[in-house]
């Protein structure tokens, strides 16, 4: 996971810092913004993999923040983690429905973050895999049926 960048959507500037380092301290890439609106624009759905996103932000709240990312073609693939001190199960249900795949109550373990967003980038990797490999089999599979004549599709075909 060493090298895989990140984006940190906080507007408290010492938490923000805080998690950031220690993220870095582990490798990660991060990158952070203390706006929803500022993390949209840093946003690059090739570099960053995951999104790390507070809630309560001034102006676009992380909920909007995940909608406008998920309805973004080119970035709608990234994972997206809310880490939030409203955790009743209305806000975790809304923050699954906008898009997120886990969310983490405030105040949190710091271990606990770095292993949820571990496992979350594992998930992603095996994915993004999977549907490369899906592809090229596709592709194979098509330039097979290219390379038969028609003849024996229609043999083939009558054959069963």
């Amino acid at each position: 996971m060493a090298g895989t960048q990140l984006l940190y959507i906080e507007d408290d500037p010492e938490q923000r810092q805080s998690l950031a380092e220690s993220l870095r301290e582990r490798g990660f890439e991060v990158d952070t913004a203390g706006t929803g609106a500022e993390g949209l624009e840093l946003l690059d759905g090739e570099r960053h993999e995951l999104i790390l996103c507070d809630l309560n932000m001034p102006g676009m709240d992380g909920y909007e923040t995940c909608r406008r990312l998920k309805a973004d073609a080119e970035l709608e693939k990234s994972v997206v983690v809310f880490l939030s001190a409203r955790g009743d199960l209305d806000d975790k249900l809304e923050g699954f429905d906008s898009g997120a795949v886990d969310y983490i109550s405030k105040p949190f373990q710091f271990e606990e973050v770095v292993a949820r967003v571990k496992k979350h980038l594992e998930s992603f990797h095996r994915e993004r895999g999977l549907e490369t490999r899906k592809q090229e089999l596709e592709a194979k599979l098509g330039e097979r049926f290219r390379e038969m004549d028609e003849a024996l599709v229609r043999d083939l075909i009558a054959g069963g």
